[in-house]
């Protein structure tokens, strides 16, 4: 057993780091100082429980990455079968909690400590791990606990100098991981990723350097999810370099993030955390985060769309970027914008006997909005990516695309936005000026050109619409174009893969979901507007609304639901 040396902890150094933690004179941090990590019993044996509210955010991220080892990195080939299977004995008892007991199995003990020791080397910023020990006993709502939480002379620290040793210390040391099954085991946790990520490393994450990571209502800012997901301290959920001086997600780690926030449309999700390395994803709420994972890698494997989505929304941020505007380009930048696509613009102008020059003209004068001299993503995406997919100008230019005919056909129809309401305005008021009311009709060209995942969506549609199967009363099905219908479609050409997901919420109990998540297409997100395929919406449940974030168009069945409502992300 290698020997640890548990050092004093100075006023000056706790003063530091305990500044950036949380005000204790403001911050009401009493479901912080009662939360220890409490695995659930039998076949939730591998799944945290949480009992106050606060620390949701640090317990699902260790979740999170407790998942990735368990499941991916594991020596042993573990299955979703394998992680609901073993029946253990709850070790919620601290005081019959035993590390090198039968409570926990060896195989899920390894799987903790490495996801502890993983997401504390990745905030290191020189290869050195501090680990906190709290010297006093603790017992829940102990009248004594706040002050407990706030002498430095409570707490003794450990420095690891070898990263590849920190889950080994932790295994070799029982009373290192049983103390974080004590009340404030959380917190304690939570002040080991502070301490060793620093406070100077922390100051420079953060926009605002006069924020806590945990804010006055004592839950998990953004800030702290993403220094335990990431391993640096970001103000935003965004890809880095999306605003200039504002910190983003520098590179796709193991865990992914997705908000219902952006289904409202108050944040925009980057493609490093909508695509992390293994399909597993912390899900935020307004109040609450929960978890959602796959148990295949196939999963993330991203289609011609997706790459293009990618591409695209990338390059078109570096120019949004540095305008006052937040979805949108001034003009001026779109010949650079279109540069960056070029050999695949000129492909296209060969084909159809059509100039580059001439092309991004009239790109130009189609996709400006009048009189404002800005372009929006929306009518770029819509318009590029269909020409990138080989579509002829004339038809993208007066043809709408069959996914917007889809949406509005057969479906409750989503409201508006405001955007919309003036764009129709706008148009009815050009008609009228014009005498022109005469609708556009598809050209030959559109008819011709390969349009197969157009096709796709409109197969799909009229398989929707003359599907009169029930529900058997064992599923609930939610369709993303077909909110207040209960219909089961089945699996066919027109489709694309099909995948199973588990939504795991840690409070009342916890709460295990599955669902089944169809995509229509590989092509499904060409020149559908992003303004269609997002918005909250009150006949559904709020997770679909956030998974629809990530895969647009998909078709969600719920599997094996024992509750009469949708599964719940608060």
């Amino acid at each position: 057993m290698e020997e640890v040396k548990q050092e004093a902890i100075s006023v000056r150094e706790w003063e530091e780091c305990g500044s950036c933690l949380y005000d204790s004179k403001i911050t009401p941090m009493q479901g912080w100082e009662d939360e220890g990590m409490i695995w659930g019993k039998h076949s939730s044996s591998s799944f945290l429980r949480q009992y106050n509210g606060g620390p949701c955010g640090v317990l699902m991220s260790i979740q999170a990455e407790y998942l990735v080892q368990y499941l991916f990195l594991s020596s042993e080939s573990n299955s979703i079968s394998d992680l609901l299977s073993e029946e253990e004995n709850d070790i919620s008892s601290s005081s019959s909690f035993s590390v090198s007991g039968s409570i926990m199995s060896e195989k899920k003990k390894l799987c903790w400590a490495n996801a502890m020791a993983t997401m504390l080397v990745r905030a290191s910023s020189n290869n050195n791990v501090i680990l906190l020990v709290l010297r006093t006993n603790r017992t829940s709502r102990n009248t004594e606990s706040s002050s407990i939480w706030t002498n430095p002379a409570n707490f003794e620290k450990i420095t690891l100098s070898d990263p590849s040793k920190v889950a080994q210390i932790l295994l070799q040391h029982p009373t290192l991981m049983s103390q974080y099954t004590q009340p404030g085991g959380v917190l304690l946790f939570a002040m080991a990723m502070v301490w060793t990520r620093g406070k100077i490393n922390i100051l420079q994450d953060m926009d605002d350097k006069t924020v806590l990571i945990t804010p006055p209502f004592g839950h998990v800012s953004q800030e702290l999810l993403n220094l335990c997901l990431t391993g640096r301290a970001v103000s935003n959920v965004w890809d880095d370099g999306h605003v200039v001086g504002l910190g983003g997600i520098a590179s796709n780690g193991h865990v992914g993030y997705l908000t219902l926030l952006e289904a409202l449309r108050y944040v925009q999700v980057g493609s490093f955390y909508k695509f992390p390395q293994y399909p597993i994803w912390v899900i935020a709420s307004s109040t609450h985060f929960t978890l959602l994972f796959g148990s295949s890698t196939d999963i993330l494997k991203e289609s011609t769309s997706d790459q293009l989505l990618i591409t695209c929304k990338r390059e078109f941020d570096k120019y949004a970027a540095g305008s006052q505007y937040d979805g949108m380009i001034e003009t001026k930048h779109l010949s650079q914008l279109l540069a960056t696509f070029q050999p695949q613009l000129q492909s296209y102008c060969e084909k159809n006997n059509n100039t580059y020059s001439s092309l991004v003209e009239t790109l130009h004068a189609t996709l400006e909005m009048p009189g404002t001299n800005l372009i929006l993503w929306d009518e770029f995406w819509k318009t590029c990516s269909r020409l990138f997919m080989g579509a002829s100008l004339e038809s993208v230019l007066h043809v709408p695309p069959p996914s917007s005919q889809i949406t509005t056909i057969g479906t409750s129809e989503r409201p508006k936005t405001d955007e919309e309401l003036a764009r129709e305005l706008q148009a009815q008021f050009d008609a009228e000026l014009n005498n022109n009311g005469a609708t556009s009709q598809p050209t030959m060209d559109y008819i011709n050109n390969d349009h197969s995942g157009y096709d796709a969506e409109v197969s799909q549609l009229t398989l929707n619409n003359n599907n009169n199967n029930t529900n058997d009363g064992n599923e609930q099905i939610t369709s993303f174009r077909h909110d207040n219908q209960n219909t089961t479609t089945s699996s066919s050409s027109t489709c694309g893969s099909t995948f199973t997901l588990y939504h795991y919420n840690a409070l009342r109990g916890g709460e295990l979901s599955t669902m089944e998540i169809t995509r229509l297409s590989a092509e499904e997100l060409v020149g559908i507007s992003s303004q269609q395929q997002l918005g909250g919406s009150s006949t559904r449940g709020d997770l679909e609304d956030v998974i629809n974030t990530k895969w647009p168009s998909c078709k969600i069945t719920r599997k094996n639901n024992n509750y009469s409502k949708p599964p719940s992300i608060d």
